[in-house]
């Protein structure tokens, strides 16, 4: 009889052979299968017929049994004007998500910024976050980190006194200054967020000994980006405060192309999860901003 659809059937076949993944068999009587074409993949053996690639992927080959993720940055539906590769997200737009259905899901960008090309993924970068407070010494007069100089090479009188940090603030004193852009300080850390260079991310301010909480002696410290940029106060005010702006990490659908771990079809991390979001900072969800510390071993 006829070779069965989904196998094929060479001269001189006993038993029907099944299609490999990949590969189709669409008629009865087979001889040789035939390759999906591109736009279509088989993801199992013995097809019959080939299944059209899914939105968020893209078949870009013959013969293909896997369909390839939407990169970040790209996004690819089914309507008949989008083309077999994945499309970049237009200008205007970004994304950080893999698997991207349609155009509409690429991620506007906030008021007051911009997107200037296709397919961006991280318009805001680690050196938009606010910067930690970082203790500084007098030396020779000029301003150095205090971790750049030995412990026992600090003397007493290298120590900045209250007038002596805050005088450094561009009109401090006078109706010229500007809070928003204090760059140096007196006081204290709060802990736990404190690295291994006596970094922090919190700054408790405190004129002498007797207004400290948790250190024993108030330091000068210098913070010239305790905001951040102004790229990351927009974005912090459009998605709020638990928006992940970086591209983070491939589970849960958001990574950087490049991650060694990619999210397989139907596999972990391949239909994204959105994160919570909001277009105004709302204070119920406060938390702390993104700052950058050092450990012992990074």
């Amino acid at each position: 009889g006829l070779c069965p659809r989904g196998f094929y059937c060479p001269e001189g076949t006993a038993v029907p052979i099944p299609t490999a993944k990949g590969f189709y068999a669409e008629l009865q009587g087979t001889v040789q299968p035939a390759k999906c074409l591109p736009g279509t993949y088989a993801p199992t053996i013995q097809s019959s017929s080939c299944y059209p690639c899914p939105p968020g992927t893209s078949c870009e080959e013959d013969g293909m049994y896997l369909a390839d993720i939407c990169p970040p940055g790209t996004f690819r539906s089914i309507e008949e004007f989008d083309t077999l590769p994945c499309k970049a997200c237009p200008q205007g737009t970004w994304s950080k998500n893999w698997e991207l259905r349609e155009r509409g899901e690429c991620i506007k960008c906030p008021t007051g910024t911009s997107c200037p090309v296709d397919g961006m993924t991280m318009p805001c970068t680690r050196s938009d976050l606010p910067k930690p407070f970082e203790p500084v010494v007098n030396e020779n007069g000029q301003v150095v980190k205090r971790y750049t100089k030995a412990v026992n090479a600090i003397n007493p009188e290298d120590e900045f006194t209250t007038s002596q940090c805050l005088e450094k603030n561009p009109g401090w004193g006078t109706v010229q200054f500007d809070a928003f852009y204090q760059e140096y300080f007196y006081g204290e850390l709060v802990p736990p967020y404190i690295d291994v260079l006596g970094r922090g991310a919190h700054m408790r301010e405190a004129l002498g000994s007797q207004d400290l909480k948790y250190a024993t002696i108030p330091r000068c410290y210098r913070n010239n980006q305790r905001f951040g940029t102004a790229l990351y106060q927009r974005f912090r005010d459009y998605y709020g405060p638990q928006y992940d702006i970086q591209t983070g990490r491939p589970h849960q659908g958001y990574g950087d192309p490049s991650s060694t771990v990619k999210p397989d079809f139907f596999g972990q991390g391949s239909f994204y999860v959105n994160l919570s979001h909001a277009r105004v900072f709302d204070s119920a969800f406060n938390c702390s901003s993104g700052f950058q510390l050092m450990n012992e071993t990074h």
